[in-house]
């Protein structure tokens, strides 16, 4: 078999051996709407309705509104007035939030809500974040080898998730999954999402790739990756900054490859 099927086909294997997410006890459910929907209190009530009907679905939560023990709150944020193409009034957002009362990791997704009746729409962008905010939580609990695999995931809400939490592990694992994410992610945001997850992991294999991806770049974003790079520091690093520093055109990256130097060589940082 492959090394590239091998690993696909071993993350599959370890995220189907969990026995699903671990179990929420959700207290409450908060949903807070814009001044537009004051008024619509039978809007919110059959939201409501329809969020506790998918809660009491799902057997990895439960919901009672009763628990003195809870672990989360549920948290539904809907945003009006986002800009979409050929559409002056603005488009729906619903951002669904899953909060721990204590320690543990937060869950948010966005979904976007389709035209038509609020009180169908909103309850359908509901349980398509849900499904998202689930399968975010099996990766969670998952060792690192599923979110790894994750990160050529077709949903960008899933890659997006699984760079922070890599980045979180620290996971040496992840850098060359990370570092190819830096070249083949189509959403800007996601690669600066890669190199934060690099900085944190830092790991010196990943300087030569954020040099490259540079190279292809305007002044202000080598001056983001400048940064990058001195954080994650090493002697490739530091030769990189020290030609930057006495070389490139712009002043502002030659500034910010000195400040980025001058970061690099304190005790603490060497440290």
């Amino acid at each position: 078999m492959a090394i590239g099927c091998w690993w696909a086909f071993s993350a599959a294997i370890s995220l189907a051996a969990c026995s699903g997410p671990p179990h929420l006890r959700v207290g409450r459910i908060i949903i807070d709407a814009p001044r537009s929907f004051d008024s619509a209190t039978s809007l919110r009530e059959g939201l409501r309705a329809s969020v506790e009907r998918k809660l009491a679905g799902d057997g990895s939560v439960t919901y009672d509104p009763r628990y003195r023990d809870a672990s989360h709150v549920l948290h539904l944020r809907i945003i009006e007035g986002l800009p979409e193409a050929g559409d002056d009034r603005g488009a729906l957002l619903l951002l669904v939030r899953v909060k721990p009362l204590g320690d543990g990791a937060a869950f948010e997704v966005p979904a976007r809500v389709a035209a038509g009746d609020p009180a169908t729409v909103l309850p359908a962008a509901f349980d398509e974040a849900w499904k998202v905010v689930r399968r975010e939580r099996e990766l969670d609990a998952a060792k690192d080898p599923p979110l790894i695999a994750a990160l050529t995931d077709d949903d960008p809400r899933i890659r997006d998730f699984v760079t922070v939490r890599l980045g979180d592990r620290k996971s040496r694992a992840a850098v060359p999954a990370l570092c190819e994410r830096l070249v083949a992610e189509p959403k800007p945001e996601l690669v600066l999402r890669a190199i934060g997850a690099l900085v944190a992991i830092k790991d010196p294999r990943a300087v030569e790739p954020i040099i490259d991806l540079g190279k292809r770049r305007e002044a202000e974003f080598v001056l983001q990756t400048v940064y990058a790079i001195g954080a994650i520091g090493g002697r490739v690093a530091e030769a990189y900054l020290v030609t930057l520093a006495s070389g490139h055109p712009n002043e502002a990256v030659r500034k910010g490859a000195e400040q980025a130097l001058a970061e690099m060589q304190r005790p603490a940082a060497k440290k």
